[in-house]
């Protein structure tokens, strides 16, 4: 997502709160936020403390896409409940309640997928850039998130 990319403005606090607004009472926002690096962690921790402006609880996760041989950022963000807060017990009883016939999750993957490597934490922790209307992010090719005016 490069300086010229209309795009930028896809990942602003304001289009956070208008996906917000569109939510029913109790609504979940999920999103793919970036390739998750062992190299560096530049794109999914601008996201993340972006949504944060606009949501109350907003909790990382990432798993493993293997068309791109990649691993991937994910959020969820509610202003009703943490995604994190469910126990394997209240996931387990509501995967039995909905009788649902699951072939790849499980409780305790589900309560596990939250879990973070430290460097991926303390980075999106470490995060004070917010993406704005304004001053949307955007990505260098080399891969480092910047801010600037979009002049499209």
């Amino acid at each position: 997502m490069g300086e010229e990319n209309p795009a930028r403005l896809l990942y602003t606090v304001e289009f956070y709160r208008l996906v917000k607004a569109h939510l029913n009472p109790g609504g979940v926002m999920g999103m793919q936020a970036g390739m998750i690096l062992l190299t560096h962690h530049r794109v999914h921790p601008v996201v993340h403390r972006t949504v944060r402006e606009a949501f109350r609880y907003v909790r990382s996760y990432k798993n493993h896409i293997p068309g791109f041989f990649l691993n991937f950022g994910f959020l969820l963000a509610s202003d009703a409940f943490d995604p994190a807060a469910f126990s394997e017990g209240v996931i387990e009883a509501r995967i039995r309640e909905r009788n649902l016939a699951l072939r790849h999750l499980t409780a305790p993957y589900l309560e596990a997928m939250f879990v973070l490597p430290k460097d991926l934490q303390e980075a999106i922790e470490g995060e004070t850039l917010v993406s704005t209307d304004a001053n949307p992010f955007y990505v260098t090719p080399e891969g480092e998130a910047r801010q600037a005016p979009y002049s499209g």
